[in-house]
């Protein structure tokens, strides 16, 4: 990987291309089981926020947008892995990325919620610290799932007082007919109910592009702008109505080997 200092990696607002390449070249590896890019040691490889594709793009991403905010970052999945018993899950993907970074070497931070939805268990991490972000990845089964479905609403956030949960929610991609579109109409609804504003990417992790990684990452952009808004207006008091939280919607195609067999079988444990 070519060397890129934090001076060029945050100088403006759209990442250049040189850190999109370099994301593209760990993402790829990483996808590819190389585990150096975590750690000397091996470590839990069987971390889905370690070896999965979807979870290591969402990763390396939410990584790059934090680090540039110097915000905390905590990735919940619900499965446990083979971490050791400090939970060390090696170091964040920027700090393989980026040379010389003047905070150095960053831990990577991952908890398991299960029995919980992982979605439930962020809500109550991000209570206990207003300066943290939590990324939890989902289903539309795991959302929508009657035993969770009004925990998993945005108003268990507090705009003043905690931190921020970030949802990326996995959907099939779907054709242009007037079912799909339909389809698509009626997650946007269901989303803004539980108090959810939608940002969709379509991704072909068959064939992901520096291209994709540029609209993902400027997609996050606009993302923790919102939340800072969300935040500056609690501040100042000028708050009409609770908020519309950002949700990023990744469509991804069906016939992706890793979705069909991973993504929407995601589980956990129904209450009694």
């Amino acid at each position: 990987m070519p060397e890129i200092s934090t001076w060029a990696a945050h100088a403006n607002r759209e990442p250049s291309a040189a850190l999109i390449g370099a994301m593209q070249d760990w993402w790829t590896l990483t996808a590819g089981d190389e585990p150096e890019l975590f750690t000397t040691d091996p470590g839990p490889l069987t971390c889905v926020w370690r070896t999965g594709p979807f979870h290591t793009l969402i990763l390396e991403h939410v990584d790059r947008a934090a680090h540039k905010r110097r915000r905390p970052v905590l990735f919940v999945s619900r499965n446990a892995c083979d971490a050791p018993p400090d939970g060390d899950h090696g170091q964040t993907p920027m700090s393989r990325v980026l040379s010389a970074d003047p905070y150095g070497p960053q831990k990577l931070r991952v908890e398991h919620s299960a029995p919980q939805s992982s979605l439930v268990y962020a809500f109550a991490k991000a209570a206990e610290d207003p300066q943290l972000l939590v990324v939890t990845a989902v289903t539309e089964a795991e959302f929508s799932d009657p035993e969770y479905y009004h925990e998993h609403s945005s108003t268990h956030m507090s705009a003043l007082k905690g931190g921020v949960v970030l949802p990326f929610l996995a959907v099939p991609s779907l054709d242009d007919s007037p079912a799909a579109r339909e389809a698509t109409a009626d997650r946007e609804e269901l989303l803004r109910a539980h108090g959810y504003s939608s940002y969709t990417i379509d991704l072909d992790f068959n064939k992901l592009t520096a291209g994709d990684h540029q609209n993902l990452a400027l997609l996050l952009e606009d993302v923790c702008d919102e939340i800072s808004s969300i935040k500056a207006d609690a501040e100042a008091r000028v708050l009409s109505s609770s908020p519309l939280w950002p949700m990023i919607v990744v469509r991804t195609s069906q016939t992706w080997e890793y979705a069909r067999e991973h993504v929407p079988s995601i589980e956990y444990a129904r209450r009694p």
